[in-house]
């Protein structure tokens, strides 16, 4: 069984509430979860949240409360899928409401039938000033799009890919994550895929033209007006 979840914290604090912001008349998360349902691999999609506003929005069925304590949106994944059965897991984060539904199918895809136990997604669509925005998070990749490491700011952009903040595990892979300590590269830059970089997960990267941005501060409503 292939799962996706979607982790949905309340307190977000560069953009308080962001996943209630309403746009075209539905909130983020609703945005987020209707295209994650458009998905042909997912066998169940499940909200994971510490917020009982959030749950309101959505048929009981589909929700999991989960504790507020959680330091990053993987360890979240990891409590609502715990007594679930699966084959790989997909990490869908709240804040894009245009993710593409054949890119989440393309990132599980990646997954099957080959060595990577870990993948996430990227975009060449990347703009000067993304660079140096710490909000925007870049990756390099190898020869065999493997990623090299992973920037919020640098001066460096031959090369750079605009990371997009999806993740799919392989359930041997996922245990072993959510089993790690963070890191001192995750708790200073806040990105938790460097727990896998720095405990040697290597991580595939699936790279497209997706053009929308996730929602991280306020400013990024702009690419949704």
């Amino acid at each position: 069984m292939i799962v996706g979840v979607i982790p949905a914290r309340i307190g977000s604090t560069r953009f308080p509430r962001k996943l209630l912001y309403q746009i075209e008349g539905k909130s983020v998360i609703e945005h987020v979860f209707s295209q994650a349902k458009l998905s042909k691999k997912i066998n169940k999609l499940i909200i994971a949240t510490d917020s009982n506003e959030i749950a309101s929005l959505f048929n009981p069925s589909d929700v999991v409360l989960t504790k507020t304590s959680h330091q990053s949106g993987t360890d979240r994944v990891g409590e609502a899928i715990q007594n679930l059965d699966y084959d790989i897991v997909v990490n869908i984060q709240g804040d894009e409401p245009k993710i593409d539904p054949e890119l989440i199918d393309r990132l599980i895809e990646s997954l099957e039938g080959s060595q990577a136990g870990m993948a996430s997604l990227a975009s060449r669509i990347i703009e000067d000033k993304d660079f140096e925005d710490p909000n925007v998070v870049k990756v390099l990749i190898d020869n065999y799009n493997y990623a090299i490491k992973f920037y919020r700011e640098t001066d460096k952009k031959n090369n750079l890919l605009r990371h997009v903040g999806i993740y799919a595990f392989k359930k041997e892979t996922f245990e072993k994550f959510i089993k790690l300590s963070m890191t001192k590269n995750e708790i200073k830059l806040k990105l938790e895929q460097l727990r896998a970089m720095d405990n040697r997960i290597p991580i595939k990267i699936v790279v497209s033209d997706f053009k929308f941005r996730s929602i991280d501060v306020e400013e990024d409503l702009i690419y949704y007006q």
